[in-house]
């Protein structure tokens, strides 16, 4: 089995797209791909701790007092 690199870049559309360079000996082949997607990098590099601001600022009680009608209805599509 041969491995060859891919690269890859998003395009405008949002779509991915997937390019390669295979060798000429590989022309009028089947060629088998397998696609490892991931929906999380194996090492983030900007994993933000638990805590990090802990102490430095208060939810205040009014955040979990139900909001006025006219906002629920923006958040639900009403208006």
């Amino acid at each position: 089995m041969q491995t060859f690199q891919l690269t890859s870049l998003v395009d405008a559309q949002g779509i991915l797209r997937l390019q390669s360079q295979l060798p000429l000996t590989l022309a009028n082949q089947n060629v088998e791909v397998l696609l490892v997607v991931q929906s999380h990098p194996k090492n983030p590099v900007n994993k933000r701790p638990i805590g990090l601001l802990k102490g430095q600022f208060a939810v205040p009680n009014s955040f979990f007092e139900t909001l006025p009608e006219e906002v629920l209805e923006t958040f639900e599509g009403k208006t």
